[in-house]
């Protein structure tokens, strides 16, 4: 997962909490693939949770 450090100085740079969000599940993302994180099941559930929280 990206360190607090690193998303506050995101934020601080103007990315928007979509951006963050967009970000946070990218890095989940590629630390399934090689660091054996989240499960497929798990990432699609992030995932919608997301779209729905974005449709707003």
């Amino acid at each position: 997962m990206l360190p607090d450090a690193v998303l506050m100085l995101f934020a601080a740079l103007g990315f928007t909490p979509r951006d963050l969000d967009y970000l946070r599940l990218r890095d989940r993302l590629w630390s399934s693939v090689y660091g054996g994180g989240a499960t497929r099941d798990e990432l699609v559930a992030h995932y919608q949770q997301l779209a729905a929280r974005w449709k707003q």
